[in-house]
């Protein structure tokens, strides 16, 4: 039998609530979610307790890096720099979901990666909808509307926005 992964996610807001039930109901045979943590722990608690996995709930950032293979970072992006350094000096890999946090950062991410032997994952995310558009542009498409949707509270902290001193509340 194949060595399961050893998943755990740090942020349990959405995103890392969707991660979370997919890998638990789709990817048993190749995953195991190991761990669960965020800065409010009632949404560890209710997720946990909505996968009937009371015992996921850690503590810490460090707790959850000392028991998996894989970090998935669903933070928010003033914090996913941080826990990417952590869980790359940690020998572990991680999945950053708030890529908008480490923009600029990508060469010393590459450098504890390389050093530490182990791997940064960061999705398309929204680009996934460009992507898909190009892979389907081979058929017949006549018309496509793409939106994307995100609070303006999602940016707080994001260094274009301190910079260009957009006022979010507007």
């Amino acid at each position: 039998m194949e060595k399961l992964l050893k998943i755990g996610i740090v942020g349990c807001g959405a995103i890392g609530s969707s991660l979370a039930k997919i890998i638990t109901s789709d990817f048993t045979q190749k995953a195991k979610l190991c761990a669960l943590y965020d800065i409010d722990m009632q949404k560890v608690y209710r997720l946990s307790a909505e996968l009937k996995l009371p015992k996921l709930a850690v503590l810490s950032i460090d707790e959850l890096i000392r028991k998996v293979d894989l970090v998935v970072e669903a933070t928010k992006s003033e914090s996913s720099l941080e826990i990417a350094k952590k869980t790359l000096i940690s020998g572990r890999d991680i999945l950053i979901m708030s890529v908008g946090g480490i923009l600029g950062y990508e060469q010393e991410l590459r450098l504890y990666a390389d050093e530490h032997k182990v791997k940064v994952f960061i999705p398309s995310g929204a680009i996934c909808g460009i992507d898909g558009l190009k892979a389907s542009s081979y058929s017949t498409i006549h018309k496509v509307i793409l939106t994307t949707i995100k609070p303006p509270k999602a940016f707080i902290g994001v260094p274009y926005v301190l910079r260009r001193k957009i006022r979010l509340e507007n």
